[in-house]
C-alpha cells in the first residue's frame, strides 16, 4: 500500500502541513509572550478571541492584523494530504473486501448450483431474488451514510475521492 509514490507524497504533504501549523501555533505564542502580553491580549492578538471592532484609524480590527498567511495555509495543507490517504486506504480496504466478497459469493453460488443439480438440496430461487433485492436496498442505504459521513468528518472530500480512486486501482 505504501509503494505507492502519491500516498508517500500525500503522507509527506500531511506531515510538512503538520509541521508547519505546529511552528505558526508556536511562534504564535511566543509572540505574545515576548510582547509582554497578558492572556487576555495575547488572544485578541492572535485572533481566537475578538470583539470584532475597529481599533485604528485605518479600519482593520486586530485579529485582522495579526492574521499569517502560514495561520490559514499550514491546516489546509495538513488536511489535502491527511484526507487523500485516508480515502486511499478506505479506496485500498474498499478493493480487498470486494476481492474476498466476490469469491465468497462465486463459491457459494457454485455449492448452491451443485446441491441443486446433485438433489442434495432445493432452492427457492424467489426467495433468494427477494433477499437480494432487500441487500441490494439495504448496502445502497449504508453506502448514501457512509458518502455523508466521510463528506462530514473527512476536510477534504475531493482529495479523500481521488485517494479512494488511487485506492481502488492499487494493486
Amino acid at each position: 500500500m505504501f509503494a505507492s509514490r502519491a500516498v508517500r507524497v500525500a503522507i509527506v504533504v500531511s506531515l510538512v502541513g503538520l509541521g508547519m501549523w505546529i511552528y505558526a501555533a508556536a511562534s504564535r505564542l511566543a509572540g505574545a509572550e515576548a510582547a509582554g502580553l497578558s492572556e487576555a491580549a495575547s488572544g485578541l492578538a492572535s485572533g481566537l478571541i475578538g470583539d470584532g471592532g475597529v481599533d485604528g484609524a485605518d479600519g482593520v480590527n486586530s485579529a485582522e492584523r495579526t492574521k499569517r498567511a502560514i495561520d490559514s495555509s499550514a491546516p489546509a495543507m495538513f488536511r489535502f494530504g491527511f484526507s487523500f490517504v485516508v480515502g486511499f486506504f478506505a479506496g485500498w480496504c474498499l478493493r480487498q473486501v470486494l476481492k474476498v466478497t466476490l469469491l465468497a459469493t462465486g463459491a457459494i453460488a457454485l455449492l448452491v448450483i451443485a446441491g441443486e443439480k446433485l438433489a442434495i438440496t432445493s432452492v427457492d430461487w424467489a426467495g433468494m431474488q427477494a433477499a437480494a433485492g432487500n441487500s441490494v436496498a439495504w448496502v445502497k442505504g449504508e453506502g448514501e451514510m457512509f458518502g455523508e459521513f466521510v463528506t462530514g468528518y473527512v476536510p477534504s472530500a475531493f482529495t479523500a475521492a481521488a485517494g479512494g480512486f488511487w485506492g481502488l486501482r492499487r494493486r
